[in-house]
C-alpha cells in the first residue's frame, strides 16, 4: 500500500461491498484527521524560521502547526532553545524591559508570545508536528502511508463499520488501529532517542538548568523548575485471554439490500432481525434540502424548462433581451393587470428612451373592446370597438404626430368659405372653392320606359310624378318545391340572364326519411333504408378524428394500403396485437437506407444487407 489507490483497493477488497466505493475516501479522511491528533512523532516535524523585530513580543504561528517540539532563537552564528512556560507562569514573570538572551515562551491567542522582547532584531525557528498529510489523487502517498500502510487501512474499516453501524466489527478494527497507533509512537521514540539510557532534565528556571542521568548524580545546580506535562498515555496492553463459548442459539439466517431504496435487511431465526435505514445518503457533504434556501442562486448555464412553466408573484429584471418563439402557431406574450379599472391595467415602460415595434410584416392589434393610444384624455385615443375593424396611419397626413388641432384647421375650420362653397381638390391638396358649373331651372319631362322583365314603363310631360317598376310574371309560378311533406327533390334549377328563375326540375325522394339518425356527431349511414347513426362510429370535426370500433380494410388487389403523408400512430389501451396466420413484416432497408433515417428509440427494420433485425437504442442501431 504505497499509493493512495492501492489503499482504496485494499479498503474495498476488505469490505467487500461495491456500495460503498465513494464513501472510502471519506473514511480514509477521517482516518487522517485522528491520527493527527494522536501522532506527535518525528515522521511529521518540520522546521521553519520566522523574522522577529526588536521590540517585538508577540509571533504568528505556522498555519500548519499540530504541536510544537521546540522553539530556539538563531542570532547570527548562535542558536539558543527556549524554554516554555504556562500562560500564567509567564505573566508572572513577564518583564517590561528587553533583553538580549531570549529564554521563555508561552501560547497565548494562537499566537507565540515572549516572556521578554527582544532588544535586537533575530530569527525564530519553529521544529513543530504538522500533522498527516491528506492524500489525493494528485498527491496519492506521504511519510506514513509509506512506512504505515496497515495503520491507514484498520483505521479506515473503523470508520466504515462505524457508518455501517456494525459496533461488533468497528470496535475490532479500532483496537488494532490504536495498537498500530501506539506501535508506530514507540518506532518513532527509537527514531528520536535511540536506545541508550534516558536522562531527565530538570524544569527550566531563571537560574539555570540541569541533567540527572537515571540511576547517577545531578550534574545540574540550578533551582528546580515548574513541574512538566504529563506524558502520553502509553501502548495498550496485550489482548486477553478468550473467554468461554456462549450457548448456542438460532443465529442469523441471512441479509439482503435494495439498491433502489439503500436499506440493508438482515434476518434472523429467533426474531432479532432488522433493517438499516437509507445508506446512501449518508456522506461527509452537505447542501440544501430546498432549492428556496438558496437566496442568491446562479445558472452555470442555459436553464432548460422541459415543457413547465415558471410561475409565482414578483418581478422579472433582464439586463439584456428577451425572446419568445412558441414550437408551433403563433408566439404569445400576455400582459393582464389587477384589474380593468384605471390604474391597474397591464403597461409597457420605455424608461427614458423610444418604444420600438419592429415586424417583418403587418403589426395585427386585435381587442374586443376599447383600443387606446396615449391617455384617454389627451390628444390621442384611437378606439376599435371590433375585432375586424383597423387602424392605419402612414407618415403625417393624419394627425397622429400631435398636431391634430392644426391639421383640421388647415383643412376644415377656415374662415374664408361662404354659403354654398365646395371642398374641391387642386390638384395637391382640397380647398374650399365657390361652386360653378352646371344648370338651373326645373324639369320639364321624364321619359321612363322598362326594361325586360319589367312592367311600369310611363311618360309623364311635367308636373310631379311616382311611377313604381314591378317584375313581369315569367318562369316558373309560385309554389313549393323539393319539401319533404311532399317526398320531393330539386334536381336542377334554370335561371335566365336576369337572374329569374325560369324551371325547376323535381324529383321522387327515395331512401332514408331525411332525419339524421343517432345522436350529434354519429356518421350517417343506410340503415335499411333510413339514416342510421352509433355510438361507435363517430366523427369529431373540431380535430378530424373519426372513431370506430372495428376497421376492416378490403380491397379487390392482394395487398390494401392504409397511408398517412406524416405518422400513423396506433394508441391501444392495453395492447396492440396481430391476429391470424400471417407473419408481420417489418420495412426491409439497406445499410445506407437505414442510416438515412431520422431514427427514435424503439425504431425497427430488417437490414437487407445483413440479413437481421435491427433495433434503434436512442444512440446506434443494434442487431438482434
Amino acid at each position: 500500500m504505497q499509493n493512495y489507490g492501492t489503499l482504496k483497493s485494499f479498503i474495498a477488497d476488505f469490505l467487500a461491498r461495491d456500495d460503498l466505493t465513494s464513501q472510502i475516501g471519506t473514511f480514509i479522511t477521517l482516518t487522517e484527521q485522528r491520527m493527527s491528533r494522536e501522532l506527535d512523532i518525528a515522521l511529521l516535524e518540520r522546521t521553519t524560521q520566522s523574522s522577529v523585530s526588536a521590540g517585538q513580543q508577540f509571533v504568528s504561528l505556522p498555519t500548519d502547526l499540530r504541536s510544537i517540539r521546540e522553539v530556539a532563537y538563531v542570532d547570527g552564528g548562535t542558536r539558543q532553545g527556549l524554554h516554555y512556560l504556562s500562560p500564567s507562569q509567564l505573566d508572572e514573570r513577564k518583564r517590561s524591559t528587553t533583553t538580549d538572551a531570549l529564554a521563555f515562551y508561552s501560547i497565548t491567542a494562537n499566537e507565540l508570545e515572549l516572556l521578554a522582547p527582544p532588544s535586537k532584531a533575530l530569527t525564530l525557528e519553529f521544529v513543530y508536528n504538522e500533522g498527516v498529510a491528506a492524500l489525493t489523487d494528485s498527491e496519492p502517498t506521504n511519510t506514513v502511508l509509506a512506512r504505515h500502510g496497515d495503520c491507514y487501512l484498520q483505521g479506515a474499516l473503523h470508520q466504515a463499520f462505524a457508518f455501517l453501524q456494525d459496533e461488533q466489527r468497528a470496535q475490532y478494527h479500532d483496537a488494532l488501529f490504536t495498537r498500530a497507533l501506539a506501535e508506530i509512537k514507540k518506532d518513532s521514540d527509537r527514531l528520536r532517542f535511540g536506545t541508550s539510557d534516558l536522562q531527565i532534565r530538570r524544569g527550566a528556571s531563571d537560574g539555570g538548568s540541569g541533567l540527572i542521568s537515571v540511576g547517577g548524580s545531578s550534574t545540574g545546580t540550578g533551582t528546580q523548575g515548574p513541574q512538566g506535562p504529563q506524558g502520553p498515555q502509553g501502548p495498550a496492553g496485550p489482548a486477553g485471554a478468550d473467554g468461554a463459548d456462549g450457548a448456542d442459539g438460532l443465529g442469523w439466517t441471512g441479509g439482503s439490500y435494495d439498491a433502489n431504496t439503500g436499506i440493508v435487511t438482515f434476518t434472523s431465526n429467533d426474531d432479532l432481525g432488522f433493517s438499516t435505514g437509507d445508506l446512501r445518503g449518508s456522506g461527509s457533504g452537505s447542501g440544501i434540502a430546498n432549492v428556496v434556501e438558496d437566496t442568491t442562486p446562479q445558472l452555470g448555464g442555459n436553464l432548460d424548462l422541459n415543457s413547465n412553466d415558471i410561475t409565482g408573484i414578483g418581478n422579472i429584471d433582464i439586463t439584456g433581451s428577451a425572446a419568445l418563439a412558441a414550437s408551433t402557431g403563433q408566439a404569445s406574450l400576455t400582459l393582464q393587470g389587477a384589474s380593468t379599472s384605471a390604474g391597474n391595467e397591464a403597461e409597457i415602460t420605455e424608461n427614458g428612451g423610444y418604444l420600438s415595434i419592429n415586424s417583418g410584416s403587418d403589426v395585427l392589434v386585435r381587442t374586443p373592446n376599447t383600443f387606446a393610444i396615449g391617455p384617454a384624455s389627451g390628444p390621442l385615443n384611437f378606439q376599435v370597438n371590433n375585432a375586424s375593424a383597423a387602424i392605419t396611419w402612414q407618415n403625417n397626413d393624419i394627425w397622429h404626430d400631435g398636431n391634430a388641432n392644426a391639421k383640421i384647421d388647415s383643412h376644415l375650420n377656415q374662415s374664408n368659405p361662404t354659403s354654398g362653397h365646395v371642398l374641391s381638390w387642386d390638384g395637391t391638396d382640397y380647398a374650399w372653392v365657390a361652386q360653378s358649373g352646371g344648370g338651373s331651372g326645373d324639369i320639364t319631362a321624364v321619359n321612363i320606359t322598362a326594361g325586360t322583365g319589367l312592367t311600369g314603363s310611363q311618360n309623364t310631360a311635367s308636373g310631379d310624378h311616382t311611377q313604381t317598376l314591378a317584375l313581369a310574371t315569367a318562369g316558373i309560378g309560385s309554389g313549393t318545391y323539393g319539401s319533404t311533406s311532399n317526398t320531393t327533390k330539386i334536381d336542377t334549377i334554370t335561371v335566365d340572364a336576369y337572374g329569374r328563375v325560369t324551371a325547376v326540375a323535381t324529383g321522387a325522394v327515395s331512401g332514408g326519411s331525411g332525419t339524421p339518425g343517432g345522436s350529434n356527431t354519429q356518421v350517417q349511414y343506410n340503415n335499411n333504408g333510413s339514416f342510421g347513426g352509433d355510438s361507435t362510429f363517430t366523427f369529431n370535426a373540431t380535430t378530424n378524428t373519426l372513431t370506430v370500433e372495428n376497421l376492416e380494410v378490403t380491397g379487390s388487389g392482394s395487398t390494401n394500403t392504409i397511408s398517412s403523408s406524416s405518422d400513423v400512430v396506433l394508441d391501444a389501451g392495453n395492447r396492440v396485437t396481430v391476429e391470424g396466420t400471417v407473419p408481420f413484416r417489418l420495412p426491409n432497408l439497406t445499410t445506407t437506407q437505414r442510416n438515412a433515417i431520422s431514427a427514435q428509440a424503439g425504431d425497427m427494420v430488417f437490414n437487407t444487407s445483413t440479413n437481421a433485425v435491427n433495433v434503434y437504442n436512442g444512440s446506434s442501431w443494434v442487431a438482434l
